[in-house]
C-alpha cells in the first residue's frame, strides 16, 4: 500500500536541561531518524520583517558533528537589484557562504596602522579641544593619531553582531552586547572569536581591498571564517578556500563653485566645469572550497569561467557548478549528495558586452547519486526588464535603475543656495525613482521540482518626504496715514522672529517706506522707531527730517538685521501729517516652509507571495500592508533632503609671495562642491533603506476569501547617530550602530468575521524592553575646512587655528531584551485572559528569573544561575571557574520552580572536568532533584552519568534506584549503535570490536553490522538491548528490538525514505512525495 506522507522530524541529542519546567530526565539518546524531513515543501516565507523585505533561504543540507552545527543554504535578498550590485559565485541577488566572516567598515585609517592606528594609541578623544599647534591639528585631520574605531561585522552558525575595540579595558565589545570573547593575533592581524557555550571560531583567511584612489593603501576589508572547534577541542569543522580577484568601479561626478582666493573672482561665485572621476576597486574574493570534518567532507566545485564582470579575460571569475557530500569509507570518501547549479546572465540595457551582464542562477538541482531517478530542480524567474550597465549612470538616488540615460550622476536640480541659482541646474541627470523599472532583474518566482510554485510580487518602498526651506519672506507690513497737521496717529507693532534650523539667528530686514510729507512740519512729520523691548533698546530712529531737502519724493529704507530669535522686537510709527503722508512697515525675515508627500524610493517591498500547487492552480495568498494605520510609507533612517543638500562648503585659501618673498599676500575665498553619487551615505537595515512601524500580514485562501490578519508592530530604531561633519554632504555622517535593530513592540492575531466583513482581536503579545550592559566609547573627528591652492610656506607664522573643526561622538554598547512580555487571549463573549511576564538578566544577558501572573492572579517563576553567577563558596567553584575561563555559560547549574513565591522543587547540576583524561572536557557528572512542600524537602531524585566518550557522546548512566542504561556509537562517534538496559558499560564493550562500529560506512556494510551487534545479545543474554545501522547523512537502515525482530529503511538516489520493510522483507510502507503548502 502506498502512502502519501508529509512529515518532517527534528531529532538527535536533546539536552540535559531545558529552558522550560524543571524536571530530571535521562539523557535522551535519539537514534537519527529515516530522513523522511528530506519531503520538500513550498518555500514559507516568515514574518515580513520591518524593512518589508522578505526572507528566501532555501536549504540544502546540514554539517553536523558533535555539537558543531553547520547550515548550507542559498539565500537571496529581495529588496531590488541595484545598478552597481554584483553576482556573487551563485548569481545576482543570491548568496551562499556557509560558516562565518568578519568584515569591516574603515573609519579613518585601519586600526591595525603602526604608531597612529586605534589599536596602537590611547590618545583622549577630546584632546584635539587643547591643541594649539597647527601642524598638529592638520595631522590629526589626517587620522595621525586615528581617533576613529572601525566598527566590525560578524556572522557565526549561531548568531551574528558587530564588534569594536575598547581602548578602556582593552577589549573587543560585541554590538549589540553578546557573551562572546573576541580576540586578535596582532602577529598575523587575525580574529578568533569564542560563543557562549565554548565553540571557537577561527578567522584566517584574510581578504584585501584596494582603491586606485590610493595607489599605497591596501588593508584587509575581511576573514573567513576556517575552523570550527567545540568547547573541549575535540571535535572540529575546516574551512578552505581559493581566492580570486573581483574588480568594480565607483564613479563620483561633482561640480565646484568658488569665490574669492584671486584677484579675477573676488566679489562673485564662479562655476567650475563639472566632471565625473570613476575609481577602480579590487577586492580578495574567497573562494570557499572545502568543508572537512570528522567523519566527511564538502566540495564546492567552481571551475566554470565567468562571462560578466571587468576581470581580465586571462583571469576571470568562476561560478559554483556543484555542492558534492562526502562521507569517509576505507580510508577514503564515498560521495552521499551532489548538488547541480545551472546559470545564464541577465539581459543587458543597449545589449553591452557579456563582461557587463551579470550571472542568473536559473535552477539547481539535487542529483541522485545512483542514477536512477531524474534529478530534483527548482527553477528561478525574474522580472525580464533589462539592467543597464553596472558602470552606467542610470539609477535613482538610492542606486536603483530608473530607466534614464544619464551622462553622469550630479542631479538636475537648482543648486540650494541663492547665489549659485543664477548658474541654472547643478546637473543634467534625472536621479529620480521610477516605479516601472525598480523592479528590474528580481526574482519573480520558485518552481518546484514535482510541481507547484511560488509567485512573489513586490511593489515600491514608500517614504514621507519633508524638506524644509528657508526664504526670505514677509512676517508682516502694516501701512498708517496722518489725519491732519495738528494731529499725532500712531501705531506700533510688537513680534518674535520665527525660529530657524540651527541656531538663535534669523538675518532679515526692516523696510521702510515713507511717502511726500508735508514741508516746514509742526513737528516730525513721520517717525519711526525700531526697539529690542528684551534688551530695552532703541535699536535705530527714523525721521522724515532726515529727507527735509527731498520732501515731495518717496523714500524706502532697508535695513537688515539679525534678529535673535528669543527676544521681542517693536516697530513704532507716528504721523503728524495731512492724510495723503503715509508710512509702510514691512518686516522680512527667514520664514521656513516645508513641501510634502508621500515618494518611492529605497527599492521595492514585497507586496504578496502567491502559492500553486502542481495544477497552476492558486492555493494560497498572503498579501502584505505597510506603515502606522495602514497609510503605506515607512520611514528612513538618515532624511531624504540630502539628495537635494548634496553638497558641502570649505574655505580656499591663496597665499602669493611679494617683495621678492619677503612678504605674502594671503587671500580667502570659498567653495561649493556638489556631489552625484551612485547612493548616498546612509544607514541601511538589514540591507533595507527603508523601514516600517507597523507591518500587517494578511492571509487569504484560494478562493479570495480572508482568513485572518496579524498585525507586527515596531520599534523605529532612534539611537542611530547624526555625526556632525562640516565636509561631508549633507553636514554630517551616520554612526549605524543603534541597538533598537528590530524590536517588535507588538504582534496581534486578528479573525475574519464573514458576516460584517470585520476582523476581531484573538490575541496580542505585547514587549516592553529594556537596555542592559549599557557602555559607551568616545571617538573623535578633527577636519581641516581649507583647501589651500599650493603650499603656505609664504605666511609669516601659522594659518589660523580657526581652519579646524573638531567633533566627538560615542559608539553605544549594551543590548535590549523583553523585559515585560503581556499576553492577552479574547474570547468571544469579550472575556479577557491575561497573563504578564517579566524578565531579569544575569551579567551575560542569560534569563535568570522569569516571573508570570496569570489572570487568576497566581505568580509562577523560574529561577535559574550559570556559571559566573556562582560565589566562591559554592562547592563546585573549581569546574564552574573553569567553565567560565572557557566561556561555557549557557548551562544552568541551579534552577527553581517558585508558585507564589514559594519554592516547589529545584534541579542541581553537578559538572566535572577531565572526562577521559582531558581537562576541557566539561560535562554534567550528575544531576538531583528536590521536591518541596511547605518548606521541606519531601523527595529526591537524581540521575548519575557516569562515562563519556572522547566525543562526548554518553555512555551510561543510571536514575537512582534504577538500572543502568549502556549507549554504543559508531559510525566514527556519530550514531547511537546499540542501547542496552541491565549491563554496565564495562562489561558492555567487551562484547564488541569498536573498531568495526567506528568504520561502519552504510549501506554496504549493514550485514556486518548487525553480525558485530548480534554479539551483544549473545553475551548479555540477560540484558534487553536495541541496535541500529545508518546510512550516514540520510537515516536508520535498520533497527533490532529487544525481541530481535528488525525493521529495514531503504532510501531513493536523493536521501529520501523510499519504503519500510518488515522481519521477513515484506513492504510495510512505501513513500511518494508531494510538495506541501505553508499552514496558514
Amino acid at each position: 500500500m502506498k502512502r502519501v506522507i508529509t512529515i518532517f522530524v527534528s531529532l538527535v541529542l536533546k539536552g540535559f536541561i531545558v529552558f522550560g519546567q524543571v524536571s530530571i530526565d535521562k539523557a535522551a539518546i535519539t537514534p537519527l531518524a529515516p530522513n523522511v524531513a528530506a519531503l520538500s515543501k513550498y518555500i514559507d516565507v516568515p514574518t515580513i520583517p520591518m524593512n518589508g523585505v522578505a526572507p528566501i533561504n532555501l536549504p540544502l543540507f546540514d554539517i553536523g558533528v558533535g555539537k558543531l552545527h553547520v547550515p548550507v543554504s542559498l539565500s537571496y535578498h529581495s529588496s531590488g537589484i541595484k545598478v552597481t550590485q554584483q553576482a556573487t559565485w551563485v548569481g545576482l541577488g543570491w548568496s551562499l557562504m556557509p560558516g562565518g566572516t568578519i568584515a569591516r567598515t574603515v573609519n579613518g585609517v585601519e586600526d591595525e596602522k603602526l604608531t597612529y592606528g586605534w589599536f596602537n594609541q590611547n590618545i583622549s578623544a577630546d584632546s584635539a579641544d587643547r591643541i594649539k599647534d597647527y601642524l598638529t591639528l592638520d595631522n590629526w585631520s589626517n587620522d595621525r593619531p586615528d581617533m576613529k574605531a572601525d566598527i566590525f561585522n560578524y556572522s557565526l552558525p549561531s548568531q551574528a553582531g558587530k564588534f569594536v575595540y575598547s581602548r578602556d579595558d582593552k577589549k573587543f565589545r560585541a554590538i549589540p552586547y553578546a557573551p562572546v570573547v573576541i580576540n586578535r593575533d596582532a602577529s598575523v592581524n587575525t580574529y578568533s572569536i569564542v560563543d557562549d557555550d565554548g565553540t571557537k571560531y577561527y578567522f584566517d583567511m584574510k581578504n584585501s581591498f584596494f582603491n586606485d584612489d590610493h595607489t599605497i593603501r591596501s588593508y584587509v576589508q575581511s576573514w573567513n571564517l576556517t575552523k570550527m572547534v567545540s568547547a573541549d577541542g575535540i571535535d572540529s569543522i575546516d574551512f578552505s578556500y581559493t581566492s580570486e580577484g573581483e574588480v568594480s568601479t565607483s564613479a563620483v561626478s561633482s561640480v565646484r563653485y568658488r569665490k574669492g582666493e584671486s584677484d579675477d573672482d573676488l566679489m562673485d561665485f564662479v562655476r567650475e566645469n563639472a566632471s565625473t572621476t570613476v575609481s577602480t576597486n579590487r577586492i580578495g574574493n574567497p573562494i570557499l572550497k572545502e568543508i572537512i570534518y570528522r567523519d566527511g567532507k564538502v566540495v564546492f566545485y567552481a571551475n566554470t569561467s565567468r562571462k560578466d564582470g571587468l576581470e581580465l579575460a586571462s583571469n576571470p571569475r568562476h561560478a559554483l557548478d556543484s555542492i558534492v557530500v562526502f562521507n569517509k569509507k576505507n580510508g577514503g570518501y564515498q560521495r552521499l549528495k551532489k548538488i547541480v547549479f545551472t546559470y545564464d546572465y541577465f539581459a543587458t540595457q543597449f545589449n553591452s558586452s557579456p563582461a557587463t551582464s551579470r550571472l542568473k542562477l536559473t535552477s539547481y538541482s539535487t542529483i541522485d547519486i545512483n542514477g536512477i531517478d531524474s534529478a530534483q530542480t527548482y527553477y528561478f524567474s525574474y522580472n525580464n526588464i533589462p539592467l543597464p550597465d553596472p558602470t552606467s549612470y542610470n539609477m535613482d538616488y538610492w542606486g536603483y535603475y530608473n530607466g534614464r540615460n544619464n551622462g553622469s550622476l550630479l542631479p538636475n536640480i537648482l543648486p540650494d543656495q541663492d547665489a549659485l541659482k543664477k548658474f541654472g541646474s547643478i546637473g543634467l541627470a534625472n536621479r529620480e525613482p521610477d516605479d516601472n523599472f525598480l523592479q528590474a532583474g528580481i526574482l519573480t518566482s520558485i518552481t518546484y521540482p514535482t510541481g507547484g510554485r511560488t509567485v512573489f510580487e513586490y511593489e515600491p518602498n514608500k517614504v514621507h518626504f519633508s524638506q524644509a526651506e528657508y526664504k526670505e519672506g514677509g512676517l508682516f507690513s502694516f501701512k498708517l496715514a496722518g489725519t491732519g497737521r495738528n494731529s499725532t496717529v500712531t501705531r506700533q507693532e510688537n513680534f518674535k522672529a520665527p525660529q530657524v534650523l540651527t541656531g538663535t539667528t534669523n538675518a532679515g530686514t526692516v523696510r521702510i517706506t515713507l511717502s511726500p510729507f508735508s514741508p516746514n512740519a509742526v513737528i516730525e512729520a513721520q517717525t519711526v522707531v525700531f526697539r529690542d523691548l528684551t534688551a530695552g533698546t532703541d535699536i535705530q530712529t527714523w525721521i522724515s527730517g532726515q529727507f527735509s531737502s527731498e520732501y515731495a519724493k518717496s523714500h524706502i529704507i532697508e535695513y537688515p538685521y539679525n534678529f535673535d530669535t528669543t527676544h521681542t522686537y517693536q516697530v513704532y510709527v507716528a504721523i503728524n501729517d495731512y492724510a495723503t503722508t503715509t508710512v509702510t512697515i514691512d518686516v522680512i525675515v527667514q520664514i521656513r516652509t516645508v513641501s510634502e508627500g508621500i515618494v518611492s524610493g529605497g527599492g521595492v517591498r514585497n507586496k504578496s507571495i502567491n502559492y500553486y500547487d502542481a495544477n497552476d492552480t492558486l492555493k494560497r495568498r498572503t498579501t502584505y500592508s505597510y506603515g502606522k494605520n495602514e497609510e503605506g510609507y515607512g520611514v528612513t533612517l538618515r532624511p531624504i533632503d540630502i539628495f537635494y543638500k548634496n553638497y558641502y562648503t570649505k574655505g580656499l585659501r591663496r597665499a602669493t609671495p611679494t617683495g621678492g618673498g619677503t612678504s605674502c599676500v594671503v587671500r580667502n575665498g570659498a567653495q561649493i562642491i556638489y556631489l552625484g553619487q551612485a547612493s548616498y551615505p546612509s544607514v541601511s537595515f538589514s540591507g533595507g533603506d527603508v523601514i516600517y512601524p507597523a507591518v500587517v500580514q494578511y492571509d487569504w485562501d484560494s478562493n479570495g476569501k480572508p482568513n485572518g490578519k496579524t498585525l507586527f508592530s515596531y520599534i523605529i530604531p532612534a539611537d542611530y547617530q547624526s555625526v556632525p561633519n562640516p565636509v561631508a554632504v549633507g553636514g554630517k555622517d551616520f554612526v549605524g550602530n543603534s541597538l533598537r535593530d528590530d524590536l517588535l513592540e507588538s504582534k496581534k492575531l486578528f479573525k475574519y468575521n464573514e458576516a460584517g466583513n470585520t476582523y476581531a482581536l484573538v490575541s496580542a503579545e505585547e514587549n516592553e524592553y529594556s537596555l542592559f550592559n549599557w557602555r559607551e566609547i568616545y571617538c573623535a573627528s578633527v577636519y581641516n575646512t581649507v583647501d589651500w591652492f599650493d603650499e603656505w610656506r609664504c605666511v609669516v607664522g601659522d594659518p589660523p587655528l580657526t581652519d579646524f573643526w573638531n567633533n566627538s561622538y560615542k559608539i553605544k554598547l549594551g543590548k535590549f531584551l523583553p523585559s515585560k512580555v503581556t499576553n492577552t487571549q479574547y474570547t468571544d463573549d469579550g472575556q479577557m485572559i491575561q497573563s504578564v511576564t517579566n524578565y531579569h538578566y544575569n551579567n551575560a544577558l542569560l534569563p535568570d528569573s522569569i516571573y508570570t501572573i496569570d489572570s487568576k492572579g497566581v505568580a509562577t517563576s523560574i529561577t535559574s544561575h550559570y556559571p559566573g553567577d556562582h560565589t566562591v563558596s559554592d562547592p563546585n567553584v573549581t569546574v564552574l571557574n573553569q567553565m567560565v575561563t572557557a566561556n561555557i555559560l549557557k548551562q544552568p547549574y541551579w534552577k527553581g520552580d517558585y508558585r507564589n513565591n514559594v519554592l516547589q522543587r529545584f534541579l542541581v547540576t553537578t559538572f566535572k572536568s577531565g572526562w577521559n583524561g582531558i581537562a576541557s572536557q566539561i560535562f554534567p557528572s550528575s544531576t538531583l532533584l528536590k521536591t518541596r512542600i511547605n518548606g521541606t524537602d519531601v523527595s529526591a531524585d537524581d540521575m548519575s552519568y557516569n562515562a563519556y566518550d572522547i566525543y562526548g557522546n554518553i555512555l551510561e548512566q543510571q536514575k537512582s534506584n534504577d538500572v543502568k542504561e549502556v549507549y554504543l556509537w559508531g559510525y566514527n562517534g556519530r550514531y547511537p549503535v546499540a542501547k542496552i538496559m541491565g549491563s554496565d558499560y564495562a562489561t558492555a564493550k567487551t562484547k564488541i570490536t569498536q573498531s568495526v562500529l567506528d568504520n561502519a560506512t552504510g549501506i554496504t556494510t549493514d550485514d556486518a553490522m548487525r553480525a558485530e551487534l548480534d554479539r551483544l545479545r549473545t553475551g548479555l543474554p540477560g540484558a534487553l538491548i536495541w541496535t541500529y545501522t545508518y546510512a550516514p547523512l540520510f537515516g536508520l537502515t535498520s533497527e533490532t528490538d529487544p525481541a530481535g525482530r528488525t525493521k529495514y529503511y531503504e532510501y531513493d538516489g536523493f536521501g529520501r525514505l523510499k519504503c519500510v520493510k518488515g522481519q521477513d522483507g515484506k513492504i510495510i510502507k512505501m513513500y511518494e512525495y508531494k510538495y506541501q503548502l505553508p499552514v496558514n
